[in-house]
């Protein structure tokens, strides 16, 4: 088979992908969390996560606008489509009128620009911010990583590598991946001794992707 075309992002979809997933990762909402209380089906929002199919609209802003305000943070539709005007404002906890502070992606334009190069030249990219310390010492929590997804029987090839991982569920790990019990099912490991008893393995879990790390960088500084 020929190599797939790549899929050139739009800077500007990308980037609002980025402002929505950086407001969900600051809340510690999942996207199943999203789908079963707001009704925000997942795959609808990673679409817009990851600037495919068009894309978030002014429609999907609206939506989501709901769904962060009753979780606290208070944001604009130009702010959420376009960057500009009032930054999110936390609205809860008697911190009315207070900025939001988001993950280090959201502000750092260098991560940003690289990200979005990133994305224009790979079709099926993907990046997330490093959720714990169960990868180190090579991978740390808060840093940000991205691969290249593979999907179905392709998943093989990515065994035994180090991977952002998505479940069927929508969960989404950074572990090495490991044959499971059974044929499509694998085992998410924590490969350093160190870490294994505060991240113990995840057996025999059916996957959405399996997209090797090839590209961290760190938020600090």
């Amino acid at each position: 088979m020929g190599k797939k075309a790549k899929q050139i992002s739009d800077p500007l979809l990308y980037e609002r992908g980025l402002r929505i997933r950086s407001i969900r990762v600051a809340l510690r909402l999942t996207r199943p969390r999203i789908e079963r209380e707001y009704g925000v089906a997942r795959g609808t929002l990673q679409n817009w996560e990851d600037a495919r199919f068009g894309g978030l609209g002014e429609r999907g802003a609206m939506r989501l606008i709901e769904v962060f305000a009753k979780q606290g943070i208070a944001c604009s539709v130009e702010w959420l489509l376009y960057g500009i005007g009032v930054d999110p404002l936390l609205t809860w906890r008697g911190q009315d009128n207070v900025h939001a502070t988001f993950p280090a992606l959201l502000i750092n334009k260098s991560i940003q620009a690289e990200l979005a190069y990133f994305h224009a030249q790979h079709a099926h990219a993907i990046d997330t911010l490093m959720p714990d310390a169960a990868m180190e010492m090579r991978i740390f929590a808060q840093e940000i990583v991205a691969g290249v997804r593979y999907f179905g029987e392709e998943m093989t090839q990515a065994i035994g590598k180090d991977c952002i991982i998505q479940t069927q569920r929508g969960e989404i790990y950074v572990r090495r991946l490991m044959q499971g019990d059974e044929k499509q099912h694998y085992t998410l490991t924590c490969p350093y001794t160190a870490n294994k008893k505060d991240f113990p393995d995840l057996k025999n879990i059916v996957l959405f992707s399996a997209a090797p790390v090839i590209w961290i960088r760190s938020t600090k500084g």
